[in-house]
């Protein structure tokens, strides 16, 4: 006999991913990088420090060195900018790129974070260093094993 199309309830992960999809364009950007001020902020920063003349000499060493680009530099300090106008006029401090505008302290802008981040590295590092000298090296899995954890090394940290 011929099959039949027999319609079904949509599933839970259905209904989740159709939930997701409404709910991504909102999440795109956050209110400060939304705001008026920061984008003004950003095209006067990036008319003056961000040409090919002035680039490099308004970038100091140690943010070149930590790969800091002229336009990351111009949001971070129109950021800062547009919280201190915030502040002084008694608004609420906004997120920008969808994160608090944490301080940055000796080119990295969010120091507890990337030193847990190097932390977890070094104990993952430290579990397959573990794994690999326990295991003998005819172990079936021991290829995939060290490429997914140097994958999970390298991707936290």
């Amino acid at each position: 006999p011929p099959r039949t199309f027999v319609p079904h309830m949509p599933r839970i992960s259905d209904l989740g991913l159709l939930a997701a999809v409404l709910l991504i364009s909102p999440a795109l950007c956050s209110v400060g990088d939304r705001s008026y001020d920061f984008k003004l902020c950003l095209e006067r920063c990036h008319a003056k420090n961000c040409t090919a003349t002035t680039v490099v000499a308004s970038l100091p060493a140690h943010l070149r060195l930590l790969l800091w680009s002229c336009e990351e530099n111009c949001a971070y300090e129109c950021m800062h900018e547009v919280t201190a106008q915030d502040l002084q006029s008694g608004r609420k401090i906004r997120q920008f790129y969808g994160k608090w505008p944490f301080v940055r302290i000796l080119g990295i802008q969010e120091p507890s974070s990337a030193l847990f981040s190097v932390l977890n590295g070094l104990a993952n590092a430290y579990g397959y260093f573990s794994f690999k000298r326990r295991c003998p090296s005819s172990y079936p899995y021991l290829v995939p094993i060290t490429a997914q954890c140097l994958v999970i090394i390298f991707s936290r940290s």
